[in-house]
């Protein structure tokens, strides 16, 4: 108590994206994503698990750990604020929605490649005290979206108050 540390917080977090080369003409709002993260979640699995191998002998049992680890991906879910700008377009939904569709398109059954829809995406996720020094700092690459933005399919008159999210996992 008197060495004066400083609690984290879990409010203290900047997520910036680098759309992947097929969306250079959406570059223009990467910045304004930044600005409606709301929350992330999957940051566990930055340090994947390692299984575990059992010998057996007759009764006795010898536990080893595994080779590698179990996994060695990262699942890692966004939610988004939204807004309208001066077109009333709802340029985030818009703009992650059309990030999916590069990987499958419902509308015309369109399908890209890796290359089209993660080639030259980066996130970069940092996490810092109240003065912005960085205590952590996650950097995945090649990285897309694994399932389309989620969250329009509820209106409700009791969440006068609250602006509308959409998630989206990565």
């Amino acid at each position: 108590a008197t060495e004066m540390y400083e609690v984290v917080s879990p409010a203290l977090f900047e997520v910036y994206l680098t759309f992947p080369d097929k969306m250079n003409n959406m570059r223009g709002l990467q910045d304004l994503m930044v600005e409606h993260v709301r929350s992330i979640s999957g940051l566990d699995g930055v340090t994947p698990t390692v299984g575990n191998v059992v010998q057996k002998y007759k009764f006795a049992e010898r536990h080893h750990a595994s080779a590698g680890p179990d996994k060695t991906s990262l699942e890692l879910t966004l939610t988004y604020t939204l807004n309208l700008n001066n077109a009333h377009a709802n340029y985030i939904y818009n703009l992650l929605r059309k990030w999916y569709d590069l990987i499958y398109n419902p509308q015309n059954g369109q399908t890209l490649t890796k290359r089209d829809y993660a080639g030259g995406s980066i996130m970069r996720i940092f996490e810092h005290d109240r003065n912005g020094a960085i205590w952590r700092k996650i950097t995945c690459l090649n990285f897309f979206p694994s399932t389309p933005p989620t969250g329009l399919n509820e209106d409700n008159y009791d969440s006068t108050g609250d602006a509308k999210t959409v998630s989206i996992t990565f």
